[in-house]
């Protein structure tokens, strides 16, 4: 399960949560990888290391200090770290999280997108969340990971949406009737020239 915590200033904290479980008796992980993307402050409730890659990825190693052993018998621990540029602020924000890097098809994965209240409505949210739920001042977008591994999950919030364009007809030397776009209940549409 990864949880992605997004602070009324843009900040993303990312607590990621990890569950190991073995699947046979013979063989145990003696250690754990992650590719990041722009991160910053990577902690961990075990001691890890990070290797920063470029300036744009980091892949953060965990050696196990004791074995977990025998069938079904499971590890869990928790990456935290917060992400360099995951949301940004025009007139709405903008979150953007990575696809998800799938090693196995017995792998499970959960994303929680948690959204507080201060940045504004969802515009648009592509894949759309399996479940939606409120959570004190957030709410809670919720993405198995059979939608997450196939692309970037991308989520706009926010009160309202400018867009800048300009429409061109060709009349010809007819008189011609131009359909523009309405005012609606949901739009509001200024002309600045026509």
């Amino acid at each position: 399960v990864a949880d992605y915590y997004v602070s009324e200033t843009g900040q993303v904290t990312v607590d990621q949560h990890v569950s190991l479980t073995n699947l046979t008796s013979r063989n145990f992980a003696t250690s754990y990888q992650l590719k990041l993307p722009e991160v910053d402050d990577v902690r961990g409730d075990l001691p890890l290391t990070v290797t920063r890659i470029s300036d744009e990825s980091a892949v953060v190693d965990i050696r196990f200090a004791d074995e977990v052993l025998g069938i079904g018998q499971t590890r869990r621990f928790t990456i935290s770290y917060t992400a360099s540029s995951a949301a940004n602020k025009g007139e709405v924000w903008e979150v953007v999280i990575p696809r998800l890097d799938t090693q196995s098809e017995e792998d499970e994965f959960e994303l929680r997108l948690h959204i507080p209240t201060g940045l504004g409505s969802a515009i648009n949210i592509n894949p759309p969340p399996n479940n939606t739920w409120r959570d004190g001042d957030n709410t809670v977008y919720g993405f198995s990971g059979e939608v997450w591994k196939d692309g970037a999950i991308a989520a706009s919030f926010g009160n309202f949406t400018v867009w800048d364009f300009r429409l061109k007809y060709d009349i010809g030397e007819s008189r011609a009737n131009i359909h523009l776009p309405p005012d609606t209940g949901e739009q509001t549409v200024f002309y600045m020239s026509i």
